[in-house]
């Protein structure tokens, strides 16, 4: 993942005038707006001379192209003769070698986005270059290639105690609606300590996170290139963060191949494929009976298929023998991939061979890292092996031939959400099934793993699926490794099969947010920074207003440019 920070040039700013622009380190592109009069005239044109500095040469460049009137006839020609000798030694950012432009204009005035005569102007201005993309703002979006998001003034967020939530701005990017055309770049948007007035929950790490999130749709949405594009709206409060960490991230290497069918370590009964395989991962063989309590009335019409280390074989059989468990079969597995790897490539072989129509796949959790780790794995777990609950599976199953997962309640997400992490296996996952990531990134995944499901949804799995050495030792991570991505994927592999995804009942608040719960469709209650000045004028705080004012009016001028 090669990432690229856009960021927009303030033309007046003393940054830009003194060319000290030019040292920071994680900017890789500049926007360059011009004001375009209706006489071709560019209103800004004066302190364009920093674009001849050498230092610019080590940067590409978006030109930027603001129109808020008709260009008489002769417009175009003036515009050309009096910009071209202040951009003969810019290089253009691209797109698979097509440049990249920004095109202003406000809606009323959308008639002035003539592709035609957009593309004219820049054959006439880069010869070498005859399928320029045009981006625009969100609201123009249908006339233009794509769009350039503007974060601050045109997402709604949530309020708490008459502040807008910066956080709401931040999941946002966990549940950005898929665009309307071949290009988007997401904005992300750093505060200065006056704008702090109108905010919660804003720090540079939530700022950090915001980044981190949009790059990863970024990469997915322009995978299989390595772009991963973000548009930076204050580059001054942006300088000021610590952002020269490592962005760039090598594509991990995935191997994968099929897998026979395991022979039982210790095996008890025998198995009656008309039943439910209960697959059960055991970790924390500790964990071991809450799930046999609570699986206990429905043992008649489940079958046990366990995966544990070898050091927990012998607890594991014991608390089996204990509870009267007439059938089940223990395999051996390595400490390595999490509970997925097992359940790939052991558990789902030995599914097919018996013949199993449908499984239930848990294990013994302990998210350590979370607060709710308890709470979260009880909910999934009861969720899915309660008598009612198997009792509901099994009906669905038999009834509902598109129904390929079944998940506890309120665990179905975005697969966007808290994605960062996780981005760079699943670009390598779905190229190699030969998924489309643009596809993907309209799904939804299971989160937490356990999953009631369809075998037949999961079968051609077994002839290739990720080699044990493709799994990153286990050393304590809590995100980014191959199993992490393979949960999301084991749901996007269901759906692509043309099965669906659907939730047993219960109570949805039980699951954890994971910044899904804010990122949801904001309701009517919610407002723009704009409708928040709105709301403080009928409240007749002048003194506040003069201020609010002055940083809508900052704000727009980092984010929309100058107009």
């Amino acid at each position: 993942m090669k990432p690229s920070f856009i960021a927009r040039i303030d033309l007046n700013s003393e940054q830009w005038l003194n060319e000290t622009l030019f040292q920071n380190q994680s900017i890789t592109s500049y926007i360059i707006p011009l004001n375009i009069e209706e006489n071709g005239y560019i209103a800004n044109i004066a302190n364009l001379f920093p674009c001849n500095s050498p230092s610019a040469l080590n940067y590409t460049f978006i030109f930027e192209f603001s129109f808020h009137r008709q260009p008489v006839p002769a417009a175009f020609n003036s515009l050309v003769l009096s910009i071209r000798p202040c951009i003969r030694n810019l290089a253009l950012f691209s797109i698979n070698s097509k440049p990249l432009f920004l095109i202003r204009t406000p809606v009323r005035n959308k008639s002035l986005l003539s592709r035609y005569r957009l593309k004219l102007l820049i054959k006439e201005l880069w010869p070498e270059y005859s399928d320029p993309i045009f981006l625009t703002s969100p609201d123009l979006q249908a006339h233009a290639d794509g769009v350039i998001e503007n974060s601050i003034t045109s997402i709604k967020c949530s309020e708490k105690s008459g502040k807008l939530d910066y956080d709401s701005y931040r999941y946002h990017s966990h549940f950005r609606p898929y665009p309307i055309g071949s290009y988007f770049i997401p904005a992300c948007h750093a505060l200065n300590h006056a704008n702090c007035d109108f905010f919660t929950n804003y720090s540079p790490e939530s700022y950090l996170d915001w980044i981190r999130v949009s790059l990863a749709w970024s990469y997915l949405f322009y995978y299989p290139s390595t772009l991963a594009l973000v548009h930076i709206e204050d580059l001054e409060v942006h300088s000021q963060i610590n952002t020269n960490q490592p962005w760039d991230f090598e594509k991990p290497k995935l191997q994968c191949k099929s897998f026979t069918v395991p022979i039982p370590d210790i095996g008890v009964g025998l198995s009656n494929v008309s039943n439910t395989a209960l697959a059960i991962h055991v970790f924390y063989p500790e964990s071991l009976p809450g799930i046999l309590d609570l699986a206990s009335p429905s043992k008649d019409v489940i079958d046990y298929l366990i995966t544990t280390t070898a050091d927990k074989v012998e607890s594991v059989a014991s608390c089996l023998e204990n509870y009267n468990i007439p059938t089940y079969r223990i395999y051996v597995v390595q400490n390595h991939g999490r509970d997925v790897a097992p359940f790939v490539n052991v558990i789902l072989p030995a599914l097919v061979d018996y013949g199993y129509d449908n499984f239930i796949k848990v294990h013994t959790k302990k998210s350590l890292h979370r607060d709710d780790g308890s709470d979260w794995g009880s909910h999934l777990i009861s969720s899915m092996v309660s008598e009612d609950s198997i009792n509901y599976i099994r009906r669905v199953f038999s009834l509902k031939n598109d129904v390929g997962l079944l998940a506890p309640p309120g665990s179905i997400i975005p697969l966007t959400a808290c994605l960062s992490m996780n981005v760079l296996w699943l670009a390598e996952l779905l190229a190699e099934f030969n998924i489309s990531p643009q596809w993907a990134l309209q799904r939804n995944f299971v989160a937490g793993s356990m999953f009631a499901g369809r075998v037949d949804s999961l079968r051609h799995l077994i002839q290739k699926s990720p080699t044990l050495d493709s799994y990153e030792p286990e050393v304590g991570q809590v995100d980014a490794t191959l199993a992490h991505a393979m949960e999301r994927f084991l749901s996007l592999f269901v759906k692509h099969q043309g099965y669906d995804l659907d939730e047993v009942p219960g109570d949805t608040t039980s699951a954890p947010a994971f910044g899904y719960q804010d990122s949801r469709p904001v309701s009517d209650f919610s407002t723009t920074l704009d409708q928040k000045i709105v709301s403080l004028s009928s409240h007749n705080n002048r003194e506040r207003l003069s201020f609010a004012y002055s940083s809508v009016a900052a704000f727009k001028k980092s984010s929309l440019g100058p107009h």
